[in-house]
Order: C-alpha cells, then structure tokens, then sequence
C-alpha cells in the first residue's frame, strides 16, 4: 500500500514539472492562433486545469506536493483566463487563507510561489477588492516584515511587487488601503533601503539587494507621491473653499449696504404734513 501510494506521489509530481514546464515557454502573444486553438492545446484546457490545480491545492497534504502545484499555478496564473478561472473557483480566498495560516513548518518553496500567484491575481482590478476584504494588506505588511527581519531579499521582492500591483491603479492610495498599513510598509522600506545600516562591514551592497531596492525604491516612491498629490487636493480644496467663503461674505456685505441705502432713501421720500 505504501508502495503504491508512493508510485501516486511520483506520478503526480511528474505530471505537475510537465505542466510546468508547458506553461512556462507557452506564451500566448507569441504563440500562432492555430496552435492556440487547435484542440488539446494548453489554451483550450486553461479552465479545466486551473480548476483542477485549485482543488489539487485544496486538497493537498504533503508540502512537496503542495509546493509543485503552486510552482505550476505561478505560471499558469500568468494567463488571464486561468487567473479567471482559478479565482471562480475561490483561488484567491484559498490562496490569502494558506499563506496567513502560515507558520515556522510552512515550506519556503511554498510561501515564495503563493505570492508569486498573489502578484499575478492582484494585476487583475477585479481581484483587489476581494483581497482587502480578506486583510490582505495586512498580510503582505506581515510577510514583508519578516521576510526583511530575515533580509530576505528575494522574498521581499516579489512581496513589493505583489503591493505595487494592488496599488497600482489607485489615484489615491489611502482609498485602496488603510494608511496605517501604507505607512508601516513605508517605515519598513525606508529601514531596509539604508545602505549605511545595512552594509556597515561590507565594502558594496548585496547584488540581490540591490534587485529588491530597485523595486522597493518604486514601491515607495509610489505610494509618497500619491500621498504628495492628496496633500495638494487638499490644500487647493480648502483654498477654493476659502475663496468662495470671501465672496460670499463680500456679496453678502454689500447687500447690506444696499439694505441701508434703501432705508436712507425711504427716509428722505416721507411726507410731512405742514401744521396749518
């Protein structure tokens, strides 16, 4: 029997490197119409295994077997239609439930791939809001801190990006995400981009690192200049607040002044009687 179930496990690894492999160098832009549509091709079946694979995740109990899922689904998640699928299903919920339930045992082969298909799912608008729902700023801030206590570099990489594309669209950041959050990852970013702290005793900066501040760099800058343009909006609303307060009061003034004329004026029209 344990024979047997081994022989499962083996196959089963097997077919997901296969699938890996094939959504791996099938892109979509660059691959002939007639393949894509030809019967049996991985295009026509981007439903059906990204369902398959969200059950496989669903269901898996090994960490090795968990983890080659993941690895196929950060591929295939590249993909609009199976992002679309995979999410029908629940993949996202599934995916955000998996990594917050997340402790010291979880495989880092695991973690690193789940947000790697987090990165893909968050490119899609329509995804955003679902993942807010599920604390999933939070969970970022979270992961990068303890991927940089580690100084991670590859790990807070793909975390950033992650929140890059969450926020990318937002004109205003703090309406995607709660600016508590905004500012620890801030905190967080500018901790970590501190050449001097970091590298005290080397001569030049990990060249991983540097890879992570390129992206954190922009991360940062991005979430900055969104709260540089609110301040501005804010400022120039309260300006043409004040401005029409002033004519207001201005109009106002001289309608008293009118009042008075008026008033001046009836007095000047009363009739007199002269006594006899």
């Amino acid at each position: 029997m344990h024979s047997q179930k081994s022989d499962l496990q083996e196959l089963l690894h097997a077919t997901l490197g296969a699938l890996h492999n094939l959504c791996f160098y099938q892109e979509q832009n660059s691959t002939p119409a007639q393949v894509l549509a030809a019967k049996g091709s991985l295009q026509c079946v981007l439903g059906d295994l990204a369902t398959a694979l969200y059950y496989a995740l669903k269901t898996c109990r090994d960490d090795a077997s968990q983890v080659e899922t993941a690895r196929v689904l950060g591929n295939l998640t590249r993909n609009d239609k199976a992002r679309r699928y995979f999410c029908r299903n629940g993949g996202l919920t599934l995916v955000v439930k998996q990594l917050s339930a997340g402790d010291a045992s979880q495989a880092y082969d695991f973690k690193a791939c789940a947000i790697g298909v987090l990165v893909n799912l968050l490119g899609d608008a329509e995804n955003r809001a679902p993942f807010m729902q599920h604390k999933g700023a939070e969970l970022l801030y979270t992961l990068l801190g303890a991927a940089l206590q580690e100084e991670d570099w590859f790990l807070a990489t793909i975390i950033c990006q992650a929140l890059w594309n969450l926020l990318i669209e937002a004109n205003n950041v703090a309406d995607v995400c709660q600016e508590q959050v905004l500012d620890d990852v801030c905190d967080l970013l500018v901790d970590y981009l501190d050449e001097e702290r970091l590298f005290v005793h080397s001569t030049r900066p990990d060249v991983i690192w540097e890879g992570f501040a390129l992206v954190a760099t922009d991360l940062l800058e991005r979430i900055q200049a969104s709260y540089d343009k609110q301040e501005q909006e804010e400022a120039e609303a309260e300006a043409e607040k004040q401005k029409q307060q002033k004519k207001s009061n201005v109009s106002s003034d001289k309608n008293n002044d009118g009042a008075e004329d008026d008033i001046n004026e009836d007095e000047d029209d009363d009739v007199y009687i002269e006594e006899m």
